[in-house]
């Protein structure tokens, strides 16, 4: 494909690829040169060039010089999109994308939701925290949301690959950034809303950015979480929706809630009945459920097809996954916000025989008035606390626990830096249930610029001599 074909210029010289990391260039490869929050590309390109970047694109007026091949584009998050969909051959028209907005239950929801519509023997993609998938099989892993160029390059795959339906966690920062900018989503969900990120953004600007996608030309129907303080605020926009709650009049709502061993529900979508039993837990996954049986509701699927669909959803990676040894569990999970952490411990107070020790840490440069907020819950629950490394980055891990200890009066804790050690100690100490939380699925430890390999499940695996 020559540089004329996506740019108005004239260069006709074939290129080989698009790429906006100016270390990963190679010859023959276009570079996008555009600005971030702290970083500006066009301060790279003769970096680019120096590697063989064929030409430059850059919003930065002041580096252009069509001479060179640097061309200046205004405003490269709108104009990219339409370039990748030429490059990569990508017919948005013929895939349908379900979004998932919200601070806690993006990934568990979008994994029901890709089962329920694979059993409705939809073709699925699914594109979020624990990575992107075709079926079983993971074909990226990084971001929640990738970068534009990424996300249109797992797009086209997915669509060579048969795929008709993909369904997308956004974080917020894609958003921010406009990496969803030329798609149009069929549904969002709405989940809710808490303090989260607020190391990098006030809460008011933390809630404008998510429901600024529940706009007409982004979404054309809103699936809205009416229990929640801004869930009632997108219900008043201007955009067809229908609301999910338990607490407030809703189109869809459940009763009879069951949360013990499994969790079983009636649930009343628009006046048809639904009578739910999964191996799912927490009254929290009611929320999850329903939202998506909103959607199979909208898509026009029968009772019996949503119902079977939601009663043979298993286990989820790093979500609530139970590991029994002997009379003691271990419970690994992604809760990593104050929110989510209350209901799981709550959860676990209310299901488990015996103490709670609970197993955590905190990302490096994150809020440190939200790290001793899970100090608190932690203090409420737990009858012991490891504190330990999560992502620690370029901080003290000693550092980011005594943050998180400064919200713990009562419990006793202690800190062991090494998370696989602290793995090792908790399950050696374990007398009832153990929370492994913050990382569920993941599948690295961020430490310093490395990112390295690291999985809870596997740790635990290696302890219980599980391990292959």
């Amino acid at each position: 494909m020559r540089v004329s074909d996506i740019l108005n210029v004239d260069d006709d010289r074939e290129f080989r690829n698009i790429c906006d990391d100016s270390r990963n260039i190679s010859p023959g490869d276009i570079f996008v040169a555009y600005r971030g929050k702290e970083l500006n590309g066009a301060d790279y390109i003769e970096d680019a060039l120096s590697l063989g970047a064929l030409c430059v694109i850059t919003d930065d007026k002041d580096y252009e010089d069509n001479t060179r091949g640097i061309y200046f584009v205004p405003n490269i998050r709108h104009a990219l999109p339409g370039m990748l969909m030429k490059v990569y051959n990508i017919d948005l028209s013929k895939i349908r994308f379900y979004g998932i907005v919200g601070t806690s239950g993006k990934t568990t929801t979008s994994y029901i939701l890709k089962h329920m519509l694979s059993k409705f023997g939809r073709s699925v993609g699914l594109i979020g925290t624990t990575g992107a998938y075709i079926g079983d099989r993971c074909i990226y892993y990084g971001l929640t949301t990738p970068k534009v160029i990424d996300l249109y390059r797992i797009i086209s795959e997915m669509q060579e690959q048969g795929i008709c339906d993909i369904v997308m966690e956004i974080s917020v920062q894609a958003i921010e950034y406009e990496k969803i900018f030329g798609l149009k989503f069929s549904y969002i969900i709405f989940t809710n809303i808490s303090p989260e990120h607020m190391d990098s953004y006030s809460y008011d600007e933390y809630v404008k950015l998510k429901l600024s996608v529940f706009d007409k030309n982004i979404c054309d129907q809103a699936i809205v979480n009416v229990d929640d303080e801004y869930g009632r605020i997108i219900e008043g926009y201007d955009i067809p929706h229908l609301t999910y709650g338990l607490d407030n009049p809703a189109d869809a709502f459940a009763v009879n809630i069951e949360d013990r061993d499994r969790l079983s529900f009636t649930a009343n979508i628009c006046d048809d009945i639904y009578f739910i039993d999964t191996s799912l837990f927490g009254s929290y996954n009611v929320y999850n459920i329903l939202s998506c049986m909103c959607i199979g509701y909208d898509l026009g699927y029968s009772t019996d097809m949503i119902e079977s669909a939601i009663n043979s959803v298993g286990n989820i990676v790093g979500r609530g996954e139970v590991i029994k040894y002997g009379d003691r569990y271990i419970v690994i999970d992604f809760a990593h916000t104050v929110d989510s952490i209350d209901r799981l411990l709550e959860y676990a107070h209310r299901k488990y025989a015996g103490d709670i020790t609970v197993i955590i840490g905190c990302t490096g440069y994150s809020d440190k008035e939200k790290r001793k907020n899970i100090g608190a819950v932690l203090d409420k629950y737990a009858n012991f606390i490891i504190l330990t490394s999560d992502n620690p980055l370029h901080e003290s891990v000693d550092s980011i626990c005594a943050d998180i200890a400064l919200g713990i009066k009562n419990t006793k804790y202690i800190v062991i830096d090494d998370r696989s050690n602290a793995i090792n100690y908790g399950i050696m100490h374990n007398d009832g249930v153990l929370l492994l939380l913050g990382k569920g699925g993941e599948r690295y430890q961020k430490i310093g610029d490395s990112l390295i390999d690291y999985s809870d499940r596997e740790e635990v695996e290696n302890v219980l001599g599980r391990g292959k």
